[in-house]
C-alpha cells in the first residue's frame, strides 16, 4: 500500500472514529431529553434548544460518515456526489450553527441583567419566543443551503468557478450566526468579570448562587466559541485554499467541532452527567 493510500485511509478512520463518538454523544442527549419530556410532560425552553441540537446534529454527522465512506477512499480522485446530499449536508450544518447561536443568545438574555425597556421585554419573552426561533432558523438554513441547489450538481472538483461561488454564498449565509454568536457571548462574558469584581469587593467573598450560573454558562458558551470559530476558519480555507487536502482537513474540524462540544454540553450540563452516570452503572451491573 502506497503512503498515499496510507495518509487516505487514516484520515478516512480520523472521520469514522470523531464522527462515531458524535453520533453516539448526540444520541445520548436526544434520548434522555426525550425521557424527561416524557416523565414530566413538559419542556423547558433551554432543553428544546439542546435537543433540536442534538438532532440535527445527529443527522448532520450521519451524513457526514455516509457521504466520506463512500467518497473520500481516495481523496484525490473523489467520486461524484449527488447535489442532494450535499444539500441536505449543507442544510444540517448550517442548521446546528444557527441553533448554536440561538442557545447561545438564549443564555446571554436570560442571565444578563438589562436595564433597556427592549431588552427586557425580549428577556421576558424570549422562552415563549423558542419555537417560533427554531422555526426561524429552519428557513434561515434553507435559504443558506440553497445555492447548491441553483448553481447545480456537485462533482467533488476543486479550483472551478462554480464549486467557489457555491463555497462562498454558503459562508455569507452562516456568518451572520457566528457574528450574533460572538456577540452575545462577548457580553455574557463581560457580565461575569463585572460580576466578579463584584463579589470580591464583598469581605465574605463567597460565591452566590447567580455566581455559579455565570461560571457554568460561561464555560460552555467559551467551548462553543472556540469550536464554532475554528469551525467557520475551516470553511473558509475551503473556499479560498481549495484542494483535497484542504477539504479533508476541513472536514475533520467541522466534524470534531459537532463531536467535541457535544461531549463538552454532556460534562458541563448536571443532569446528562447524572443520566450517563447511571446508565454506565447499569452497564457494569448488567456484566
Amino acid at each position: 500500500m502506497s503512503v498515499s493510500a496510507l495518509c487516505n485511509l487514516l484520515c478516512l478512520i480520523i472521520i469514522i472514529a470523531v464522527t462515531l463518538v458524535g453520533m453516539l454523544g448526540n444520541g445520548f442527549i436526544v434520548i434522555s431529553d426525550c425521557c424527561g419530556w416524557i416523565r414530566s410532560k413538559t419542556q423547558s425552553p433551554p432543553d428544546l434548544l439542546l435537543m433540536a441540537l442534538s438532532l440535527t446534529r445527529l443527522l448532520f454527522l450521519g451524513i457526514t460518515l455516509s457521504l466520506h465512506c463512500l467518497s473520500f477512499l481516495d481523496i484525490n480522485n473523489p467520486k461524484y456526489a449527488g447535489k442532494a446530499i450535499v444539500f441536505f449536508w449543507a442544510f444540517f450544518n448550517a442548521i446546528t450553527l444557527w441553533i448554536t447561536t440561538c442557545l447561545g443568545v438564549f443564555y446571554c438574555v436570560k442571565i444578563i441583567n438589562f436595564t433597556q425597556p427592549f431588552l427586557v421585554k425580549i428577556k421576558l419573552r424570549i422562552s415563549r419566543m423558542v419555537p417560533h426561533l427554531l422555526v426561524a432558523v429552519m428557513l434561515v438554513s434553507l435559504i443558506s443551503a440553497l445555492p447548491v441547489i441553483w448553481i447545480g450538481d456537485c462533482n467533488c472538483s476543486y479550483n472551478t468557478t462554480q464549486t467557489f461561488l457555491l463555497s462562498l454564498l454558503y459562508i455569507i449565509g452562516t456568518f451572520p450566526s457566528f457574528v450574533i454568536f460572538l456577540i452575545s457571548s462577548v457580553f455574557l462574558i463581560y457580565s461575569l468579570v463585572h460580576h466578579v469584581k463584584r463579589m470580591q469587593q464583598n469581605p465574605l467573598g463567597f460565591r452566590d448562587q447567580k455566581m455559579n450560573v455565570h461560571l457554568r454558562a460561561t464555560k460552555i458558551l467559551t467551548s462553543f466559541l472556540i469550536l464554532y470559530a475554528a469551525t467557520f476558519v475551516s470553511e473558509i480555507s475551503m473556499t479560498f485554499f481549495p484542494s483535497p487536502w484542504t477539504s479533508v482537513i476541513s472536514i475533520i474540524v467541522v466534524t470534531s467541532y459537532n463531536s467535541g462540544h457535544t461531549i463538552a454540553l454532556i460534562v458541563m450540563n448536571s443532569k446528562l452527567r447524572e443520566g450517563l452516570s447511571k446508565m454506565f452503572h447499569c452497564l457494569r451491573k448488567q456484566t
